[in-house]
């Protein structure tokens, strides 16, 4: 132990008659290491951190389609939203989601064009999240066509508004139009899509005050089974196999299928796979190409950090060379 010690002290003295070595020595390494923290740290917020924090593994979307050789995608009816959530033997939960773009502010002279999100009120039960302050929304709210005016506002968003303890109870606009704020949203949670995450989560019992905010359809009363407006996001039931709930799927499309309207009817498909972080689209996407990305930024700081410690080892090999002579 002694004789580390006197081997320590006996290189820091000799790091401290070559400022310039040291210091070229120390950049290296740091940067290095500062652009290896900055790759793992976009992998993880990427691709490590679940979209749900309480068991992700349950979580699924769910997708409807023509049971033909078009395979024709679309979103779901609230008829249809209902229907699957009445199949319990399958789901523990199921949300309701609706994405669009809408004006957000406190004011009229502080507006940005920012995603929205409707949901139900059991999309964040499904989530398995928890409101930072206030609460989300009640059933009453999500009823369809309630058109009450409240807003779950997302944790940077409340940020970017100052993070006032008194935000509950005030007043944002969507749109010009005035919705209560009754809760904030949990910091890290961004919804169902990590690419499209909203600022603001809103009602689906407003969806008709909004007009052309989620969609180009002309309808706007939910009751409507033509209106298809949301993707549905799900729960297993606990312990029940991602297998096990696809076995059970069939007699879950034939009830969808019941639900079609006589004068378009359609049997319909219904497709579970787990949530992709990158998109909210109608059909199926798959995230293999982010894990090869994923993969190559693993290798490439791998790289620099490979390349910074064989710097460093020419230098103390010059250096060491130059003493000798």
């Amino acid at each position: 132990m002694t004789s580390l010690a006197a081997d320590f002290r006996f290189a820091l003295r000799l790091l401290w008659k070559s400022p310039g070595f040291t210091s070229v020595a120390v950049l290296t390494l740091a940067l290095a290491l500062g652009v290896n923290s900055a790759i793992f740290s976009l992998i993880h917020g990427l691709l490590l951190r679940p979209l749900a924090p309480l068991r992700p593994s349950e979580v699924v979307n769910v997708y409807s389609a023509r049971r033909d050789a078009t395979r024709d995608y679309r979103q779901f009816s609230h008829a249809e939203y209902l229907t699957v959530g009445e199949s319990r033997e399958i789901f523990s939960h199921v949300g309701a989601i609706g994405l669009g773009l809408a004006g957000l502010g406190r004011d009229q002279g502080d507006v940005r064009r920012s995603f929205v999100c409707i949901v139900s009120d059991t999309f964040f039960p499904v989530m398995g999240v928890r409101p930072a302050a206030g609460r989300f929304f009640t059933a009453e709210e999500s009823r369809p066509n309630a058109d009450l005016p409240v807003a779950v506002l997302t944790y940077p968003f409340w940020q970017r508004l100052g993070g006032r303890a008194d935000v509950v109870g005030s007043i944002i606009r969507v749109n010009g139009q005035p919705f209560t704020v009754v809760g904030i949203t949990p910091k890290g949670f961004s919804g169902v899509s990590l690419a499209l995450a909203p600022q603001v989560f809103l009602p689906i019992g407003v969806y008709g005050r909004l007009p052309g905010a989620f969609n180009d359809s002309h309808l706007r009363d939910l009751r409507d089974p033509k209106l298809h407006a949301f993707n549905l996001t799900a729960r297993l039931q606990p312990g029940l196999s991602l297998a096990s709930a696809r076995a059970a799927l069939p007699l879950l499309a034939d009830r969808l299928t019941r639900l079609q309207p006589a004068d378009s009817p359609s049997l319909r498909e219904v497709q579970l796979t787990p949530p992709s972080k990158f998109s909210i689209g109608i059909a199926p996407s798959d995230d293999g190409p982010i894990g090869l990305i994923a993969g190559l930024l693993f290798a490439m700081a791998g790289i620099v950090l490979l390349i910074a410690c064989l710097n460093l080892a020419n230098m103390f090999l010059a250096r060491g060379t130059g003493r000798a002579r």
